[in-house]
Parts: structure tokens; sequence; C-alpha cells
């Protein structure tokens, strides 16, 4: 009885207020659910949290896929310049430079 009395001071002081609060034991009744209503069941949240772990492993899934899939990198570049260039000759637009650069990676097991 003692311990009641001091977790309703307790609860007084949590409050900040002089009135007492007795609690009422009620029977609690569980609601109805309509299993047949697949509108209510789609929306529960413990079905929406699964549908996004599913969601997050699939993505986890394919992304570990792609690594598996082998690189293939091609590169081409064109360029010219005008002016001075570092050998001290002058250099007009029509001069091009080019250059082609490739990679191809490999998964290692």
């Amino acid at each position: 009885m003692q311990e009641q009395e001091l977790a309703k001071i307790q609860f007084r002081l949590l409050l900040n207020s002089t009135t007492e609060f007795v609690p009422v034991a009620q029977e609690i009744t569980p609601a109805f659910i309509d299993v047949n209503d697949t509108a209510i069941l789609t929306r529960h949240p413990a079905l929406l949290y699964l549908r996004q772990q599913q969601a997050t492993a699939s993505a986890v899934t394919e992304a570990e896929k792609a690594k598996l899939l082998p690189d293939l990198i091609l590169g081409y570049n064109s360029m010219s310049m005008k002016g001075n260039g570092a050998d001290n000759k002058e250099y007009n637009n029509a001069l091009r430079f080019h250059s082609v650069a490739g990679r191809a990676g490999y998964p290692h097991f």
C-alpha cells in the first residue's frame, strides 16, 4: 500500500498537479479486424516495414551482382593549342592533339 501512495505522489509531481488521479481498472476488449478486408492488412505498419526490408535486400543483392560484372572504360580526347607551347614552338588552331585511353577490369575471386 505504501508503494501505491508513493507512486501516486510521484505521478502528481510529474504532472505538477494537486489533483489526485486514481487509475480505473477496465476490461480491455480487442478490436475486431476483418481479415477479408485486404486494404487494412496492406496498410499495417509491420507489413509496410517488412516490404521496406525486402526492397532494401533486393537493392543490396542487385548491387552485389553489379560488382561481379567487368568494367570497360574507353576515352577519346581531341585538343588544339594556340600560342607558344612548352617546346617554344608557335601553334595555331590547325594542329590538333589526339589521345585514346582504355581500361578493362575483371573481378577477382
